[in-house]
């Protein structure tokens, strides 16, 4: 039987700047998408959800751009181009610092003191019985108005860097590899090339062919020089527009960007230098982990980690967003999960009646020695 005694409580890149681009001039014309699409006509695609991850050092000023996304295609094969303000060491990483990073979010487990329960038992069937709870645990030439600085295989896609010194070359440059020259392509490039930024593009191929699908990518590294932190959250006009019908049913009408910052202090996005970002801060305070830092070696001593949601389907993509410190240096983080842990005194019942059963004996020989 069981009395209680007392009561306890009991108790939660968006691709970086993607766009159609064939890769080599032998690559055949191939449907794209991204931050820039160009896909031949009829073609459609859409980022459904994207993670990225920025490691900003402010002592360096470099930038280590980490991002996975997944796409809502009409295409067989697509690609993404992703804006930076110098050339990038490209890479790849394993898709689970994701994973980890996003264990920040889980409410902490708080074991509170519950009940004080009082229950009978059985000493001897306990060690026949007896067993503890598992738990869970938790060649130099002169240059052209187009050039290819670097060629790579990377994360399962075939990548490009290119630079250009005209935003119409770089836009003709398309058109001639088989991909649409459209206006809101060419003004999405202006800003780029007139800043002197490269551009990476990366080829997804072998896509599944049916209409609607999501497709993934593998998690790509790119580290490079920057001014300052930021995420490529410029789109072309056409982007900014409504979700085509074709792909209204799929995962692209609910897009979802994660952005894990990673620096010294807590941290603040803004559209532009000074814009208001429509994001929310999931999350922001000191972190430190021997995996993530095993992935991540440029990692700083003392680490703070910043998590930015943005659920926007139709995204005011005029601009990047910018990073820098937090006015408000407070952590936020999810409230604990807080479970209360009941507290058992076991009597072994069978112990007590033996104890009154020789007590009763010892009680009587007395007795009867005394009578004697």
């Amino acid at each position: 039987m069981k009395h209680r005694m007392a009561s306890g409580s009991a108790t939660s890149l968006r691709v970086a700047c993607a766009v159609s681009i064939g890769l080599l001039a032998s690559l055949r014309a191939e449907p794209a998408h991204a931050c820039a699409p160009a896909p031949p006509e009829g073609a459609r695609v859409r980022i459904a959800d994207e993670e990225a991850i920025v490691l900003w050092d402010a002592k360096t000023k470099t930038q280590h751009f980490i991002r996975r996304a997944s796409f809502a295609s009409t295409s067989a094969d697509f690609g993404f181009l992703v804006p930076t303000p110098s050339k990038p060491e490209l890479g790849e990483i394993d898709n689970g610092i994701f994973d980890r990073l996003a264990q920040r979010l889980q409410p902490r487990i708080v074991h509170d003191p519950g009940e004080l329960e009082i229950e009978a038992g059985s000493f001897f069937l306990s060690l026949f019985w007896g067993g503890e709870k598992s738990a869970a645990l938790p060649s130099a030439q002169e240059p052209a108005p187009v050039r290819i600085l670097e060629t790579a295989a990377v994360g399962g896609m075939d990548a490009v860097v290119l630079e250009a010194d005209s935003a119409d070359a770089l836009a003709t440059w398309l058109g001639e590899h088989g991909f649409a020259n459209t206006p809101s392509l060419a003004e999405w490039l202006v800003p780029y090339v007139r800043n002197h930024w490269n551009l990476t593009a990366f080829k997804i191929s072998k896509a599944p062919k049916a209409e609607g699908v999501e497709v993934g990518t593998k998690a790509i590294r790119m580290s490079f020089s920057a001014p300052r932190p930021f995420f490529p959250y410029r789109e072309p006009a056409d982007q900014r527009q409504t979700l085509p019908a074709e792909l209204e049913s799929s995962a692209a009408s609910k897009r979802h960007l994660r952005i894990y910052y990673l620096s010294t202090e807590r941290a603040l996005g803004n559209l532009g230098l000074e814009g208001s970002w429509k994001a929310a801060t999931s999350y922001s305070a000191p972190y430190d982990d021997p995996i993530v830092r095993e992935a991540l070696p440029e990692l700083p001593k003392r680490p703070w980690l910043t998590i930015f949601d943005d659920t926007q389907a139709v995204r005011p993509g005029t601009d990047e967003v910018y990073f820098s410190v937090s006015p408000d240096g407070a952590p936020i983080e999810p409230p604990p999960i807080h479970v209360s842990e009941p507290r058992t005194v076991r009597i072994p019942v069978d112990l007590v009646a033996l104890g009154a059963i020789v007590g009763v004996i010892v009680v009587l020989r007395l007795r009867r020695n005394a009578n004697a």
